[in-house]
């Protein structure tokens, strides 16, 4: 195997707690029962004049993501469904994610007969598919490779790897790049956890930065960690989180907490779930302009 060292490319790809009281009331919201199962998300998407312009609407099975359909307005005319997204999965394990049809983005998930994530093909562009290789050599750390070639053929080069050790709640506690390919980081950044949310980050650059929640938790975490599993989802930000440098918003697009900052709670309206969970959002780009847009996003419970 040739071990080439190459430009870097990010790549930045959660907890539900049950009740086995079934003594709930008939009236009593079913967001109270849990397991908490939803089985549908939209995002309405609408203009400056407050018009309809779109519709994407996600089945959700087992808070796993499922197929994606769309649906375009013109002067608040539909002008008809059509598929926008898929979600393939084997034994609960998801194998296959393509985020946009008939876009030429998607990618493909192998598992070791462990059920860990062995290899993945990210597929950018007709003429771009990268290929990652997961190795396991203890139980708490993980080696995240990447290569221009599928791992099987012989002419593969190893042009990154980065390594991560986690914690017994399969928390990302530390990471960085391995650029001599000694087995060892050479340098570390290091992450905080309390109650399922990342706390603080102290980057090797000598950058820290520290997060505080609101009381809202994130569905979207919800379903992000159900579709791939906790420690999957870290797995897949290993890169990202192995940077020397990393701009504070994408560790919070990308921390796996369990509830919203307190930031993200004041950017945006939410409804709530009696549990917690937001029910609803509503987000505003480009407030203030001519052209203002205004997405809202509802989860559908079972």
């Amino acid at each position: 195997m040739k071990y080439v060292l190459l430009s870097l490319l990010a790549i930045t790809f959660f907890s539900c707690t049950k009740d086995d009281d079934n003594s709930r009331p008939i009236n009593e919201d079913p967001s109270e029962e849990l397991p908490f199962v939803i089985t549908k998300r939209t995002d309405s998407i609408f203009s400056s004049g407050g018009i309809q312009a779109n519709l994407l609407t996600t089945a959700i099975i087992n808070n796993q993501r499922q197929d994606t359909s769309q649906e375009i307005f013109i002067d608040g005319v539909s002008q008809g469904i059509e598929a926008y997204g898929e979600y393939e999965y084997e034994g609960g394990l998801v194998t296959y994610v393509n985020n946009y049809i008939p876009g030429e983005e998607f990618r493909y998930y192998n598992y070791d007969t462990s059920d860990n994530l062995s290899t993945a093909d990210w597929t950018l562009s007709s003429e771009t598919t990268l290929f990652y290789r997961f190795l396991y050599p203890s139980e708490n750390v993980v080696i995240f490779e990447r290569s221009s070639l599928p791992f099987s053929d012989p002419d593969a080069t190893i042009n990154k790897r980065v390594i991560g050790t986690f914690d017994a709640n399969d928390n990302l506690v530390s990471a960085g790049y391995d650029m001599d390919f000694d087995g060892e980081m050479d340098y570390v950044n290091t992450f905080e956890y309390a109650d399922g949310n990342l706390i603080s980050a102290s980057l090797d650059s000598g950058t820290t930065y520290t997060f505080t929640y609101s009381d809202i938790k994130d569905t979207e975490q919800l379903i992000e960690q159900a579709t791939y599993g906790k420690k999957m989802t870290h797995i897949l930000c290993i890169e990202l989180f192995g940077q020397r440098n990393i701009p504070e918003y994408l560790l919070i697009a990308s921390n796996n907490s369990t509830y919203l900052t307190l930031d993200e709670s004041l950017e945006d309206e939410y409804e709530l779930f009696p549990n917690g969970y937001f029910s609803k959002r509503t987000k505003v780009v480009d407030a203030g302009t001519d052209n203002p847009t205004t997405t809202v996003t509802r989860f559908i419970l079972e």
